[in-house]
């Protein structure tokens, strides 16, 4: 069994003494001292989700991000205590934070860590900061190692060992260094366990970044962890002993490790957000704490060795309870409970409540009160203290309050009214609505009737209703939260920006009373449970984000709604924790351009090929359209819908035959047999809640985007031999177009990363499995391809005289490449229903779209051949010449009419072509500079060797690839031309330059282990 070391990351920071703060963890330090400060169970996020973004909690502002959805961990609760939140990194993840001014000039340090790092890593960095000083790279943080954990204390390669013990409990794991002094000192469980006196190192000049869970390296390795991690700290004082020990019971009372002086025992129910104030003597006191939640004490003076700790329970802090004194029955408290330790008498004390939009719930804020009660049942037995309310900070602050150990306290106000608004106007002006207020996430909402609300904040409501000729608008990209309950709509609402989110816990419905309304971003946050969707129709224009709980539009209707040119709405990536349940339409604009086929899929699973055909035309026997042409039997009817399967196509003869979700399929589009004007498609089914794999057999087959979102194919991952590649057909072009995952390249920009429209189907080459994991979706605008415009590497493009079709080749030239067939090369693909007359390149047995050649600055040539599928004259355009540096000269042999052409300097050819499929030309890269005289030609038969002149060059080529061959050549009279050199022909053919000065009969020799090939030349 693996087993796991745990342990406690938080950082300390320190350069000077100096003052006292309020706002970090424990209630320690402020913005200007609290440097960052990462609480990961303070982010809210559900269980299962991919985490983009960790937010600094000091108010520095230096959040971690990471972009790449395959790098994000993960968050889970349940790890350390109970419902404690932290991030699962399994090595492979990372966050990273950007240069942060506040860290310039540091001059020490005390680190910390809590999490669980797998005790068999080789190598990992759950947290460091990189910084600089004028003499080299400076590195802080944790490395850990074959089991043990390393503290770094100065540039890359320093480290301070210390094993942890047990792997199997919490740690905390502590390391402290002073760059003046050149101490570091390494602690476990808060107990001294090495000190090295003689690391030296300057102050940190400049902060270059911050990494967690992963670092950029040295190397550039990545230093990925398999563990989790729960947050991370960092201050710039020195801590007094009253901090210090605040902060161990934070950290004992959060997480239930063991501290050297444990004064708080309520941590089995009241644990989280643990703050405390107290002091030792007059130089060691600590009298004023707020820490991220939302209750501060304060005491304006203390006696040596008084304490008092209040932490809480972890409840939503805007969700309410009517357990409240009897005398008061018309009140609500905050759900929310806090509870109080003392080791001895403190007396009275402050208590301040900091409210915001979610819990300043209190219709006449006069009516706040502070409640405390011995045993947590506030209904008899409880005192109420009153405060004074200030509108501007939207704080209640309490004096004189005199608590006893173990006691509970929480905040009470009037229940919260229905707010209702009595003229047009702005979601944060008071005078928009009756009660002269802002409503927040505990109050009843409506949109009264012939009025308009615009959503110009970020706003929160309990349920809201929108009343007949009420309207609610967006004019700005601002969110409104529905808490609780739901959203009821007899008007209007207008969303052309901004977003709602459904964060209740528990069933809220949308009612739209039979009406259909367009939205923009939709958001499912429900822990725990569902969003029904009742009576109506929602019509996504923007992003729904499943994160948390069911989406239901079984009793309604949801269509995902792209009508444009680009793919406008989409399904975001549906969480682990969240779920999609009835049948979606999505609709997907295919825009005008020439008649052809193009390839299509389904983004939902159940379509059938009868919603194609309510918007487009489509041939076959029985179909309500018709047969196009052929005769009007079964055997003799056009069938325009095909998928591609094992090298050959199968026609879709069912009218009603169900869209295989994940297959793509081959259909002609067409206004007549020339051009297309375009249509709005739709398919209804249900969408997909998890990663979808599909399989493809041997040679090509047709597969497609299997989401209602543009997916990128980077992010996809291929099994057994399947190319790392794809192609779609493209009509305007009569051929394709493709990506290459392993080069991440294209041949037009609309396929940049593998960009794959929704409902886009595309080729695949040779066995294996695809899949599309979740996280492979993107926000990116994805199109149906219509044009080209060729980029990457040399370009060859086909044109042909009388017609607007065209074909693009591509030579590519790279360290990793090879003359011969790699994973890096795309294969051509041809079907017989391209328009396109097409050139490829040829090397071994394969037939090429983008050759790689091997970039060791050799002469080459490679093998183009070219597929005329009418007579007529045609056009070679050179793109991108100029970007092979490697070569002086770029030459184009056409063997038929022996004429070479310099690319470089004619940049285009023309030649007349019949039909066929012809070995007919070949690309030459060299130093040396060709005759451009006419050409003589000749191929060796009956042998693996082939000599072929080029002008004034020679290629050697094998076709077995020969490693030791020794060529050289004489004149007609035996005199050696060439001397004899060594020629390895395993990784492609060899050009040999002869003097353009030579003229006559010659000789060529190649000898290897088979034997002796000769050809005579004419010079």
């Amino acid at each position: 069994m693996m087993m796991k070391q745990k342990f406690l990351i938080i950082i300390l920071l320190f350069t000077t003494s100096g003052v006292i703060g309020q706002t970090g963890p424990g209630g320690i330090g402020n913005s200007s001292t609290n440097m960052l400060w990462y609480d990961i169970n303070s982010e809210n996020i559900g269980n299962g989700a991919m985490v983009e973004e960790v937010t600094d909690f000091s108010g520095n502002n230096n959040h971690l991000v990471q972009t790449d959805v395959l790098k994000r961990p993960v968050n889970v609760t349940n790890v350390f205590n109970s419902s404690i939140a932290s991030l699962r990194f399994d090595g492979g993840q990372s966050l990273t934070g950007g240069a942060m001014a506040a860290y310039n000039g540091v001059t020490k340090y005390n680190q910390y860590y809590i999490g669980s790092v797998d005790d068999l890593s080789l190598l990992s960095v759950p947290f460091a900061f990189k910084c600089v000083t004028p003499s080299r790279a400076f590195s802080t943080g944790f490395l850990t190692q074959f089991g043990l954990i390393n503290a770094i204390g100065r540039r890359y390669g320093f480290v301070r060992r210390a094993s942890l013990g047990s792997p199997t409990t919490l740690k905390v794991f502590q390391n402290d260094y002073n760059s003046l002094s050149g101490l570091m000192n390494a602690y476990l469980d808060f107990s001294l366990i090495s000190s090295d006196p003689d690391v030296i190192e300057n102050t940190f000049i400049t902060h270059l970044e911050t990494w967690l869970g992963g670092s950029t390296g040295a190397s550039g390795t990545g230093y990925y962890m398999d563990g989790f991690i729960s947050e991370v700290f960092a201050f710039n004082i020195d801590l007094n002993t009253a901090q210090t020990k605040i902060l161990q019971n934070y950290i004992g009372a959060k997480y239930g490790t063991t501290i050297p002086t444990d004064h708080y025992d309520y941590e089995a129910t009241h644990g989280v957000g643990l703050v405390g104030i107290g002091r030792d003597n007059n130089l060691n006191k600590h009298l004023n704490s707020i820490g991220n939640g939302m209750v501060r004490i304060q005491k304006s003076a203390m006696t040596d060795g008084q304490y008092l700790y209040v932490g809480h329970n972890d409840e939503n802090y805007s969700s309410l309870s009517t357990d409240v004194p009897v005398l008061l029955l018309n009140s609500s408290r905050l759900l929310r409970t806090w509870r109080m330790d003392e080791p001895t008498d403190v007396g009275n004390i402050q208590v301040t409540f900091q409210l915001d939009s979610l819990s300043d719930f209190s219709p006449a804020p006069s009516a706040y009160k502070l409640i405390v009660d011995a045993d947590g049942v506030f209904a008899a037995g409880a005192t109420t203290y009153s405060g004074t309310y200030n509108a501007v900070t939207r704080t209640v602050h309490f004096t004189g309050i005199d608590m006893n150990a173990g006691d509970y306290f929480t905040l009470l106000g009037d229940e919260p009214v229905e707010i209702f608004s009595v003229s047009d106007g702005n979601w944060s002006d008071p005078s928009t609505w009756n009660c002269s207020c802002v409503p927040s996430g505990l109050n009843l909402v409506t949109i009264s009737s012939f009025t308009t609300v615009n959503v110009d904040t970020d706003g929160y409501t309990k349920d809201l209703t929108i009343a007949g000729d009420g309207e609610l608008e967006w004019t700005f990209d601002n969110n409104l939260t529905i808490q609780t309950d739901g959203l009821t709509i007899f008007g209007d609402i207008t969303m052309p920006t901004g977003s709602i989110t459904f964060a209740g816990t528990s069933i809220q419905e949308i009612d739209l009373n039979g009406g259909e309304f367009d939205f923009n971003d939709i958001e499912i946050n429900n822990n725990g449970d569902v969003v029904e969707l009742q009576n109506g129709t929602i019509v996504l224009n923007g992003t729904l984000t499943p994160t948390s709980g069911k989406f239901d539009f079984t009793a309604g209707s949801f269509i995902v709604n792209s009508v444009s040119a680009v793919s406008s709405a989409r399904i975001a990536a549906v969480n682990v924790n969240a779920e999609l349940s009835g049948n979606a339409t999505v609709r997907r604009f295919i825009p005008a351009g020439v008649a052809g086929n193009r390839n299509l899929a389904s983004p939902v699973v159940g379509a059938t090929l009868a919603h194609w055909d309510d918007s487009l035309a489509i041939s076959g026997y029985g179909f309500p359209d018709g047969c196009a042409y052929g005769d009007t039997t079964a055997s003799g009817c056009y069938f325009s819908v095909k998928y591609y399967w094992q090298d050959r196509f199968y026609d879709i003869t069912n009218i009603n035959y169900v869209l295989e979700n994940g297959k793509g399929y081959e259909i002609f589009i067409g206004d007549d047999l020339v051009t297309y004007s375009g249509t709005t498609i739709a398919v209804t089914g249900a969408l997909n809640n998890s990663d979808v794999t599909t399989m493809n057999t041997t040679a090509w087959g047709t597969l497609g985007n299997p989401y209602a979102s543009p997916v990128l194919f980077s992010q996809a991952s291929t099994t057994n031999v399947m190319g790392k590649y794809f192609y779609i057909y493209d009509p305007a072009s009569g051929g394709y177009q493709w990506y290459d995952k392993v080069s991440n390249t294209s041949s037009i920009p609309q396929l940049a990363n593998g960009l794959l429209a929704s409902g886009q189907g595309f080729w695949v080459k040779d066995f294996g499995f695809l899949t599309f994991p979740q996280s492979a979706k993107t926000s990116t605008n994805a199109t149906f391809i219509r044009n080209s415009v060729a980029e990457n590497g040399i370009q060859l493009k086909l044109t042909q005289d009388n017609t607007t079709y065209f074909n693009v080749s591509s030579i590519v030239f790279d360290h990793t490449g090879s003359d011969l067939k790699d994973e890096m090369d795309i294969e051509y693909l041809s079907t017989g229903l391209e328009k396109a007359s097409s050139l490829y390149m040829t090397t071994d047995t394969f037939k090429l779209t983008k050759s790689y050649l091997l970039r060791d600055y050799a002469d080459k040539t490679i093998n183009v051949a070219l597929k005329a599928l009418t007579e007529s004259y045609f056009t070679i355009h050179i793109a991108d010449v100029a970007s092979v540096n490697d070569y002086s000269n770029v030459y184009l042999f056409d063997q038929t009419l022996n004429k070479m052409i310099d690319l470089r300097a004619e940049g285009a050819y023309t030649f007349y072509s019949e039909v066929g499929e012809f070995d007919r030309f070949k690309v030459i890269f060299t130093n040396d500079v060709l005759s451009t005289d006419d050409f003589i030609t000749t191929v060796n038969t009956g042998t693996e060797i082939n000599i072929t002149q080029l002008g004034s060059a020679i290629e050697i080529s094998a076709l077995n690839g020969f490693v030791n061959n020794t060529v050289y050549v004489t004149n007609a009279l035996g005199q050696e031309i060439l001397s004899p050199r060594e020629v390895n022909l395993s990784n492609g053919s060899k050009l040999l330059n002869l003097s353009t000065d030579l003229k006559g009969l010659m000789i060529v020799v190649v000898k290897n282990v088979n034997g002796i090939t000769t050809k005579k030349i004419i010079l």
